[in-house]
């Protein structure tokens, strides 16, 4: 699931397929705000407050700028997040980073990256600045590496500065350490 900069909400081809097995013409976008959850739950197309779904080849897209405006997100860039399917709720769920989050008093929240020692427990984590080429957010991390190394990916226009940029990305907010389960 990604944010794009000009207000839609963005479903690659595996969650798009999830929505379509599911019967999604429309959606509800749920948000939590005390824990910075969003879930697209999949809803009537009559419901007042569905926000339809278009289909473009094999990914979807939700027009959502209402709804981001509402929450006070920030961020200037593309925002891509790890979704979680619930077959039992028909909804697909991610967390938002806070620092890309406005409180609706108008306040904004902490900026900056919130981090701990790859691998260390959550209680362990702290304030270190906002840095970060990708605003901490390592899966734009991530595509920016695949695209630079994908011969078939469209052209970048300053490699160099990709490059550069997820150095001090990986040396500001380091890949987590997985653990065997």
């Amino acid at each position: 699931m990604s944010l794009t900069k000009d207000g839609r909400i963005a479903l690659n081809a595996a969650a798009s397929r999830l929505l379509e097995k599911a019967g999604a013409k429309a959606v509800l976008i749920l948000w939590d705000k005390t824990t910075g959850g969003i879930a697209l739950q999949v809803a009537q197309k009559s419901d007042k407050n569905a926000f339809s779904v278009s289909f473009k080849n094999r990914s979807h897209t939700i027009t959502a700028k209402r709804f981001l405006k509402y929450i006070g997100w920030t961020s200037d860039r593309r925002q891509t997040f790890e979704a979680r399917w619930n077959a039992q709720q028909k909804m697909l769920e991610a967390e938002l980073p806070r620092r890309f989050v406005t409180l609706r008093e108008g306040k904004q929240t902490t900026t900056g990256l919130i981090s701990a020692t790859p691998g260390a427990h959550p209680s362990e984590a702290r304030f270190r600045g906002n840095d970060d080429p990708f605003g901490g957010n390592i899966n734009n991390r991530k595509v920016a590496e695949r695209r630079l190394n994908d011969p078939h990916a469209a052209q970048i226009s300053d490699p160099e500065k990709v490059r550069a940029d997820i150095a001090k990305s990986k040396a500001l907010n380091p890949d987590p350490v997985r653990t065997g389960r």
